[in-house]
């Protein structure tokens, strides 16, 4: 029965520090990395498939805005050109 006191005093010193200020905070520390993790595993494909989709709806607007510009620049004679006032 002496083999048993060390290990109570072993668990009690765990068990001291697991609720201690240090331990709480050590604790919910894992406990939100650990649900950041397991939140982006779970949306991971969910946000692909809304990256997705949402570039079907931005391609042809971008599509058009590169035209525009592109006729912008050719109707001003293919340069750029700057008044300067002297």
């Amino acid at each position: 029965m002496g083999t048993q006191q060390p290990k109570d005093s072993c668990c009690k010193m765990i068990m001291k520090f697991l609720f201690s200020h240090i331990g709480l905070c050590a604790m919910v520390i894992l406990y939100c990395v650990a649900g950041g993790f397991i939140f982006e595993h779970l949306e991971k494909n969910n946000e692909e498939q809304i990256c997705y989709e949402s570039r079907s709806e931005y391609q042809p607007m971008e599509n058009k805005t590169i035209e525009s510009t592109l006729k912008i620049f050719y109707d001003l004679g293919g340069a750029i050109t700057t008044k300067s006032s002297r």
